[in-house]
């Protein structure tokens, strides 16, 4: 197995969503290659944590995945 390099960015979401759009969307992203998880933060339903391979991705690429389902994602920072 392979050396994974790993880092964690945090998204901001700009509307307050549903379960079923928060499923959605956390869905859409573990679709996109080198995503290893994404979830959102535990209290804070507007913040979505992205953890991903930066061998495999950018923080851009996520961020574009992202945004083709839910134009109002803002990257706030890595961790």
């Amino acid at each position: 197995m392979g050396n994974i390099h790993r880092v964690e960015v945090v998204v901001h979401v700009d509307a307050a969503l549903n379960e079923g759009q928060k499923t959605e969307m956390v869905e859409h992203l573990r679709g996109c290659a080198g995503v290893e998880d994404a979830r959102f933060s535990p209290g804070h339903d507007h913040l979505l944590l992205i953890d991903y391979d930066r061998d495999r991705q950018r923080s851009k690429a996520v961020l574009d995945h992202l945004q083709q389902a839910h134009k109002g994602a803002g990257l706030l920072a890595p961790v």
